[in-house]
């Protein structure tokens, strides 16, 4: 190990600055609320919790394990992810080491452990982090010529999240341009051995195959319109966040003129996820863990090459200030976005039900009320929340007034919000309104001005 002690340091101030949040508060996100009710639906076979069909499974299924055997999935899936966060250095290190040098592994590593964004959604249980390491040990394993768990892993890092099936895509089209057709084969085949039961799965329940993807692509258009950024938004936050991306610039200079088949492959594993992520009119830092340890690779070789042209210890200094930036912007986000303690939302609103006997159907327009209570609930957000889905929940209450003891409302967190295009919205989300005021008893209400809260029960 001792030709690896710059990658055991990167691994062990990775650990220690997990560490030290590790045990702090964090709120639960929207998209981690969905992902551990999912798992607990899936682990009660449907008797606690809520399905949301447009996220894939594969990550529920693990946090849902957690709770099932009588684990806290928050504290247990924390742990977790700090582990594959480690992992996702290592690995990126292991892909830069057979592609370049260990000069170029170590940079990588560094990168990647200095990256706000990878630090920061190391505590939030989205599908990011586990997602990154499968499609990434995936690449690794390409590289290496394993091409049956290559494709295995990377249809796992699909179905943890869809997006990263651009990087099998990156993989498919590097075989395709080599004309390597038996291995394109191997690992196509390989990559459907996971995916085609989920797709028959869809295909059964949708009568679709791709019915789960296309809804999910349909709902981060019509919903992510509060994210809407420029075309250019990750060519500028991306070096806000960690400047050391900048040298990705040389980096694919470089590499854009050499012949090697795996560094091109490497290049098509950055672009691909990239372009995707720049079309997309939704545009949230988060997405780049997608692609962020191919960047760093790319980042790193970039470096390495100039300093082999630039041997003056300028550069050097140049590096260690871009690094310390990083390592501030690391620490800011965090100290600066995450709240220190629990709030009086998650006190009184979300908790509601903990000292409540549950008997009839409980109704919600937001997903963290499932973290404190294990019992089914119905969605009034799902799939997108616009005038025809509230004329749905009208409808459904209109009819099952009688079996529905509580309704969670909100102005607030965003599963209610209108979008600007549709006209109708406001004026059906009033009716719903008044129609739960007039059916409903108003159990809990807080209004702060810009956010209203209230709990309907009969």
């Amino acid at each position: 190990m001792k030709d690896k002690k710059g990658l055991l340091g990167v691994l062990l101030f990775s650990l220690l600055a997990r560490l030290i949040f590790l045990f702090s508060y964090h709120p639960i996100w929207w998209d981690s609320a969905s992902l551990l009710g999912m798992g607990k639906y899936i682990w009660s076979l449907g008797s606690i919790g809520f399905w949301e069909y447009t996220r894939p499974a594969v990550w529920p299924v693990v946090l849902g394990f957690f709770w099932k055997i009588g684990l806290d999935p928050v504290v247990t899936g924390r742990i977790l992810e700090l582990i594959l966060s480690l992992c996702i250095i290592y690995v990126a290190y292991l892909c830069a080491e057979l592609l370049f040098d260990k000069k170029t592994a170590v940079m990588t590593a560094i990168i990647i452990a200095v990256t706000p964004v990878f630090f920061f959604f190391g505590f939030r249980l989205y599908t990011g982090i586990p997602s990154t390491l499968l499609a990434l040990l995936g690449f690794y394993l390409f590289l290496r010529k394993k091409l049956v768990l290559s494709g295995i892993l990377l249809s796992l890092a699909f179905l943890t999240r869809f997006p990263q099936g651009a990087i099998f895509g990156a993989l498919f089209i590097f075989l395709l341009i080599k004309k390597s057709y038996k291995r394109l084969l191997i690992l196509t085949g390989a990559f459907l051995i996971p995916t085609v039961p989920y797709l028959l799965i869809n295909l059964i329940s949708f009568q679709s195959a791709a019915f789960s993807i296309v809804e999910a692509a349909q709902i981060i258009r019509t919903t992510g319109w509060v994210f809407i950024k420029p075309w250019y938004y990750y060519f500028i936050q991306i070096p806000l966040e960690n400047p050391l991306y900048l040298f990705a610039i040389p980096g694919i200079y470089t590499l854009a003129r050499w012949k090697t088949d795996n560094k091109r492959a490497l290049l098509l594993a950055f672009l691909l996820p990239f372009t995707f992520f720049v079309y997309l009119a939704h545009k949230e830092m988060r997405f780049t863990v997608v692609f962020l340890p191919y960047l760093a690779i790319l980042s790193a070789w970039g470096i390495q090459s100039l300093k082999k042209l630039n041997r003056k210890h300028i550069f050097s200094v140049i590096l260690v200030v871009l690094m310390a930036v990083s390592l501030f912007n690391m620490f800011f986000l965090y100290l600066n976005t995450e709240p220190r303690q629990e709030n009086w939302l998650s006190q009184e609103y979300f908790r509601y039900l903990e000292t409540k006997e549950v008997a009839g159907e409980v109704l919600v327009a937001n997903p963290y009320v499932t973290l404190y209570n294990d019992i089914p609930y119905r969605l009034m957000y799902f799939p997108a929340y616009g005038s025809a889905l509230a004329s749905q929940n009208i409808k459904y209450i209109q009819e099952n007034a009688d079996s529905i003891q509580h309704i969670f409302w909100d102005s607030c967190e965003g599963g209610t919000l209108c979008p600007p295009q549709d006209k109708e919205c406001l004026s059906k989300t009033e009716e719903l309104v008044s129609l739960m005021r007039s059916n409903f008893e108003v159990a809990y209400e807080k209004d702060t001005g810009r956010c209203y809260y209230a709990i309907f029960s009969s």
